[in-house]
């Protein structure tokens, strides 16, 4: 938490002078320790700083932080190797990231994964079993968007009949 708290204090000027730089060295160092929004700071910075260079940048950063344990770096290179961004599309990197990340029980993976087995996409074979299991896994872990899906799910009647009793 002290970490990120000297990186918002150099982001925003807070008690020194503002300095992007050192906010991002602080913001990282978070991140090491898996705190959230670290990334998303990082990510404001580095549009900013890095503009043309950012996918680049960006990827090297949230490799390094994927290969320390971190859930949400992992999830973000999953879409770098399924969309080609930064590096080459590599579905089986893709998909070792993703499921890296649900291990370390990051909620936007279990969603993601769920979503790719609701329908079968890239490559995940669809399995509606699997992808109530993600989505409910992420609504156990606090997740509107996760427990909007599954409330959607069992109202309409695209992939079930409809179940009012679990909406």
């Amino acid at each position: 938490e002290s970490c990120y708290n000297c990186g918002i204090f150099y982001l925003n000027g807070y008690g020194t002078e503002k300095n992007d730089d050192l906010a991002c060295k602080w913001f990282v160092k978070a991140a090491e320790l898996n705190k959230e929004d670290s990334i998303d700071r990082i990510e404001e910075i580095y549009k900013e700083k890095y503009q043309n260079e950012f996918d680049d940048k960006f990827f090297e950063l949230m490799e390094k932080l994927a290969v320390m344990g971190n859930g949400e770096a992992m999830c973000r290179i999953h879409f770098n190797y399924r969309d080609g961004i930064a590096t080459e599309i590599n579905p089986e990197k893709a998909m070792h990231y993703l499921k890296a990340s649900i291990e370390k029980e990051f909620t936007s993976a279990y969603i993601l994964m769920g979503a790719y087995h609701l329908d079968g996409l890239y490559g995940v074979k669809k399995d509606f079993e699997k992808a109530i299991y993600y989505l409910e896994k992420a609504t156990e872990k606090g997740s509107s968007n996760a427990a909007n899906r599954l409330a959607t799910i069992y109202y309409s009647e695209k992939y079930t009949e409809k179940n009012i009793e679990k909406v």
